[in-house]
């Protein structure tokens, strides 16, 4: 029995590791704070330093949120946040795009 629960265990862990990696996927309701969050760890700030605009459909039927953070002495930053076109479950995360120069 042991050997048998043993074999499953292998079977599974190996199965695990030959799938890919799964992608971000971020139901509509959850999109600007999925966005705020990954800005705010980006630019290390405090979350209330970032400001989104509302979700905006892009010509490839996927969204896109612009927003500003706040990074202190160094201005503010313009960035936005990429999601495919999603399907029943949500979007795909993309990631964010810095928009302003030196924007890092």
């Amino acid at each position: 029995m042991v050997r048998t629960c043993f074999g499953y265990a292998c079977c599974a862990l190996l199965s695990l590791a030959a799938m890919p990696a799964f992608a971000t996927v971020v139901g509509f309701e959850y999109m600007p704070s999925f966005c705020r969050a990954r800005v705010a760890k980006m630019y290390a700030v405090d979350a209330s330093k970032v400001r989104l605009q509302p979700i905006t459909r892009t010509d490839n039927r996927g969204f896109v949120i612009y927003g500003t953070v706040d990074r202190g002495g160094d201005g503010v930053k313009r960035f936005r946040c990429d999601y495919d076109a999603g399907n029943k479950f949500g979007s795909e995360f993309k990631g964010v795009t810095a928009l302003t120069g030196n924007g890092e």
